[in-house]
């Protein structure tokens, strides 16, 4: 291993028993589930379910910040290792369209690039 490049601090597995561990009411149900974990970043994906909807059929905002909350913790303990209480206490979605973009571009089988 060079310098530069750091071992990972958790597989996916180790990472996702250590926050059931940590967070039974949140992570213990199965529905939230991390896919990919690499240098600053992590990629997790929420089962859907009909009560995280708002009227109009569309995904509630606390749904989608509570996900995106727990990819930036998930992230962080990547990087950092087994500490609780690394908490997120102040986080912004800059532009609703960004996360749908985001969302259009993960669905296509090839990039749709924002306008």
């Amino acid at each position: 291993m060079t310098d530069n490049v750091k071992a990972r601090t958790f597989t996916i597995d180790e990472l996702t028993a250590y926050l059931v561990e940590v967070f039974p009411e949140f992570w213990g149900s199965g529905d939230l589930r991390i896919e990919e974990l690499g240098p600053m970043k992590a990629t997790l994906r929420l089962a859907f379910h009909p009560r995280q909807l708002r009227p109009g059929g569309t995904i509630a905002g606390p749904t989608m910040f509570g996900l995106c909350d727990s990819a930036l913790y998930a992230a962080i303990l990547s990087e950092i290792g087994p500490v609780a209480l690394a908490v997120t206490t102040s986080a912004t979605i800059a532009s609703p369209s960004t996360f749908v973009r985001m969302y259009r571009w993960r669905s296509q089988p090839r990039p749709v690039l924002p306008s």
